[in-house]
């Protein structure tokens, strides 16, 4: 018997191995201090509309060893706060385009990593991804094949002046077609925006717990000094 339980441990040993047990990691998209950003570009013949906002919020949960495997890429956009750099087009975007009352945002969901390379995260090398998601825009839910680029970059003396703990950079552009989400637009319009327009993004995400989010001060990201140069508040004493 003593004999049997050891063959036992011998065959399993090996599958007990931590090398070989996904560890996943769950990075949160946040941004206290508005840095990331989203944004939209529509290029018609009459006119090239720029909008952008840094509502952004969301969830990845990856095993940095083995992407492919990823579990959840949940990322939200918040539409009611896009600006476009002029207040009458923001608000004809919001009420007669996107119906923001309604629909207050879009959210990409992963389906399916389709190719990334290399197939791990390296602190500071850059990951190209190819994936499949489901976006949802103005009540409508389709797939679309996304590009993006996700940069692991682990906590530093550098990093901190962005957020806590280790950082996930989360880059991409593609094209959508506001006829596949049954965004109309006007006869009188449509020499000034165009069915199709490019978003871009870029975000970060971090794996820091909340309580380390919570103690970070939006006035003061660097740490105690108040004259620090990183400093974002117009109230910045070195400013003076």
């Amino acid at each position: 018997m003593k004999f049997l339980r050891m063959a036992a441990i011998l065959w399993i040993g090996p599958f007990l191995s931590t090398e070989g047990i996904a560890q996943q990691t769950s990075f949160e998209i946040v941004d206290p201090l508005g840095r990331n950003v989203v944004m939209f570009e529509s290029k018609a013949p009459m006119e090239t509309i720029i909008g952008t906002t840094n509502k952004v919020a969301g969830e990845v949960v990856l095993d940095p060893r083995n992407l492919a495997g990823s579990s959840k890429v949940d990322i939200r956009v918040y539409l009611k706060q896009l600006d476009t750099g002029i207040e009458r087009r923001n608000q004809d975007m919001r009420d007669q385009y996107l119906q923001t009352d309604r629909f207050p945002e879009t959210r990409f969901r992963l389906l399916k990593i389709r190719s990334v390379l290399p197939g791990k995260l390296v602190d500071g090398k850059p990951v190209e991804i190819e994936a499949t998601g489901m976006i949802d825009l103005h009540g409508v839910s389709r797939e679309e094949t996304v590009n993006l680029k996700a940069t692991y970059l682990k906590a530093s003396e550098q990093t901190r002046f962005r957020l806590p703990g280790n950082l996930l950079r989360i880059q991409g552009s593609f094209d959508l077609d506001l006829e596949n989400y049954d965004i109309p637009i006007p006869k009188l319009v449509v020499m000034r925006l165009d069915n199709k327009i490019t978003i871009t993004l870029d975000v970060f995400a971090t794996d820091a717990p909340d309580k380390a989010l919570s103690a970070q001060d939006p006035c003061n990201p660097c740490g105690s000094n108040p004259c620090n140069p990183c400093n974002p508040c117009k109230t910045n004493p070195c400013d003076k």
